[in-house]
């Protein structure tokens, strides 16, 4: 294993961690991808510096010196010549949210310009002031007065940057890539905050090679595949009571502890994929609930293969391989 930091005091208990465990690991120091100027790796991961300020460098553990989300770009931006062909990386980081703007167009231009396969979580998103009251009070500043400075002093000029770079909110998350030397790379960018539904290294390969298997995978293909419905597959429903009864408003399919993993359904995609049990192909299983219920079966395939796609990237349906 080969870590890097630009702390030695960090490179140093890494070493203590490394003999009492009865390993040896390659520590070296410095910044980004410094240290490994012409090596790639089949796995690359970073808990970095992300925190989002105007390149003050107060502590060395959340602060890099560079200003805004500059660190998380180009740690981004370099990623591809670290790789090996195939090869995956997963960072943690922060991100700038400007006034009037998207997120996803910010970071999704970071991870499609590297030619990589991305699939970019943002798991939180704060506000300016909440955001710097978290790092006062994670550094110790907020009870000790920071030095120097008073913690208003310090507040007021975190506040006034983001002011000047008209930033809304910071976005807080994970994004993984995969290197495919791609013109034409897979970025899926969500935004997922439920507290179950944490991007592990195991669910992130998972969702790229779901993903990697739909994109592949053509209509006539998919329809002759055999379909299951994952076993932590949860149909919640919402209906409003009315003077004909009950109407149902909302199916919503959902896999228990699968980040991202829901999919809203209409009734034949309830029904559709409520028979998808791996016995018979998908072609078959549309042709027959278009024959009970009188639809065109032609249309309904149109209308279900957009969900059926989905729902196998996201993990709630499974092709069957014999």
């Amino acid at each position: 294993m080969l870590a890097t930091d630009t702390n030695p005091r960090a490179l140093a208990l890494a070493a203590a961690t490394a003999r009492l465990n009865g390993q040896t690991w390659d520590l070296r120091r410095g910044s980004l991808y410094d240290p490994v100027p012409n090596e790639r790796f089949d796995l690359i991961v970073s808990n970095p510096p992300f925190i989002v300020g105007e390149g003050e460098q107060r502590f060395a553990y959340r602060d890099s010196g560079i200003a805004g989300d500059g660190l998380c770009q180009a740690l981004v931006g370099g990623v591809r010549e670290h790789l090996n062909p195939g090869g995956t990386a997963q960072l943690l980081a922060n991100w700038i949210v400007r006034e009037d703007s998207d997120w996803r167009a910010r970071v999704g231009d970071w991870v499609t310009g590297t030619g990589c396969h991305a699939w970019v979580v943002q798991r939180e998103i704060a506000d300016p002031a909440e955001y710097v009251g978290l790092w006062l009070k994670d550094s110790g500043e907020a009870d000790q007065g920071g030095g120097s400075s008073t913690v208003a002093e310090l507040t007021s000029r975190w506040l006034d940057y983001f002011d000047r770079e008209r930033i809304s909110g910071i976005g807080m998350g994970v994004i993984t890539l995969r290197r495919v030397d791609s013109a034409e790379p897979q970025v899926t960018l969500d935004e997922i905050t439920g507290p179950d539904e944490d991007v592990t290294g195991a669910e992130a390969a998972a969702f790229l090679a779901r993903r990697d298997w739909v994109v592949r995978t053509g209509d006539a293909e998919l329809l002759g595949s055999r379909l299951s419905l994952s076993p932590a597959a949860v149909l919640e429903m919402r209906a409003l009571a009315g003077h004909q009864g009950w109407t149902t408003v909302l199916r919503l399919l959902r896999r228990a502890g699968g980040p991202g993993a829901t999919l809203q359904l209409d009734e034949w995609g309830q029904a559709l994929l409520g028979g998808c049990t791996g016995e018979v192909p998908l072609q078959l299983q549309i042709d027959l609930l278009a024959a009970a219920h009188g639809l065109d079966a032609d249309a309904l395939t149109a209308a279900v293969l957009p969900s059926i796609r989905v729902g196998i990237t996201r993990g709630l349906l499974h092709p069957v391989t014999t």
